[in-house]
């Protein structure tokens, strides 16, 4: 199987690549252009990364994560709790600069749910640093000892879905 590249879209996210061999493997925090107090998924330092990835890797495809809309949920004082307008048009803005750079690059990309992937990495029910816990467990020599890591651990997962 070709090296398939995993992305956990955001600006706290990812991009990983799963080699041949898991000693082959990669994961770089997703590039932040930050201006004033607004953070935005960095677009040109993002498809150098990926055009060199393209070229190191030859990568069957590209995972990124399917995300959606964030639905309302109970907050302090049973007060519903939404991501604000913002937040969520920035969110889906950095989505779509991933999506328009793979385009380009004339990546192929699949969309795995959360659900699929998670499920699949036994993390269905457990709370975020587990994904660590099982990204390091598959590819020890992998950088994800910090606790903001999470976002390369759900990458490298990303990648990993599919391949067993």
């Amino acid at each position: 199987m070709r090296p398939v590249v995993g992305i956990d879209p955001g600006i706290t996210g990812a991009i990983a690549v799963q080699g041949d061999d898991p000693s082959e493997s990669a994961v770089w925090d997703m590039p932040v252009l930050t201006e004033g107090k607004t953070k935005r998924v960095n677009a040109v330092a993002l498809a150098e990364l990926l055009r060199a990835i393209s070229i190191e890797y030859s990568p069957e495809e590209v995972r990124i994560e399917r995300v959606q809309a964030m639905p309302p949920r109970p907050g302090p004082n049973g007060v519903q709790r939404t991501a604000g307008a913002q937040s969520s048009f920035n969110f889906g803005r950095g989505v779509g600069v991933i999506d328009g750079i793979c385009g380009a690059l004339q990546l192929r990309v699949t969309y795995p749910t959360p659900q699929k992937w998670k499920k699949r990495a036994g993390l269905i029910g457990k709370d975020k640093d587990q994904a660590r816990t099982r990204a390091l467990e598959l590819y020890p020599h992998l950088d994800l000892h910090r606790k903001k890591d999470v976002g390369r651990a759900d990458a490298i997962l990303i990648a990993h879905y599919g391949s067993e």
